[in-house]
């Protein structure tokens, strides 16, 4: 039981943070679009190395796009968009793993295997990206009103078709009576 939540815990590992996972470039601008992100250290954890990989690496410029973090001291890294060509299934994620304090490890295999590593994945997007998620947002929402505008109106159409039917029962069941007792006519 001990050894199954030994290896349990390294499952959920955390060591840093960004102040940001939705990353948004202005691609409209004339030079390179960039970002500014800030990577902390967790309280309480040893030295980390940590990397950014990404699948466009030709579209990316990631500086420092590698380290260590011995201290508390935030690291700010520049994602630039490289000639501003964005494409949404380009992704960049980050890696972080604790090492040992003299710092005897070796970068290109520490990442092999996932049991100990840190992976947060960056949500990218662009500004005309987002200005048609709002439109696209918001057209459905008027799509919405208008099939609830078009459904209370059916509803009111269907509860004056009941009236009239109602209406028209009734008369039918005076005339029906009427025609019965000839003597008792009422004028409707």
């Amino acid at each position: 039981m001990q050894e199954s939540q030994d290896e349990n815990s390294y499952i959920h590992k955390q060591y840093v943070v960004l102040d940001q996972t939705f990353v948004v470039f202005d691609i409209d601008q004339p030079k390179n679009a960039c970002q500014k992100l800030r990577l902390n250290r967790l309280a309480g954890v040893g030295p980390i190395y940590w990397r950014f990989q990404t699948n466009a690496p030709t579209r990316y410029i990631v500086s420092p796009n590698h380290g260590i973090m011995r201290d508390d001291d935030p690291v700010e890294v520049t994602i630039t968009l490289y000639q501003n060509r964005f494409r949404p299934r380009h992704e960049i994620f980050l890696q972080a793993a604790p090492v040992s304090e003299n710092g005897n490890f070796d970068p290109k295999s520490i990442f092999e295997t996932t049991e100990t590593a840190q992976v947060t994945y960056l949500d990218l997007g662009t500004t005309v990206m987002k200005i048609e998620s709002a439109l696209e947002s918001s057209k459905s929402t008027t799509d919405l009103h208008q099939a609830l505008d078009a459904s209370a109106s059916v509803q009111r159409l269907q509860n004056e078709l009941l009236n009239q039917q109602k209406m028209l029962a009734m008369k039918a069941s005076t005339a029906a009576q009427n025609q019965k007792n000839p003597g008792n006519c009422s004028i409707s």
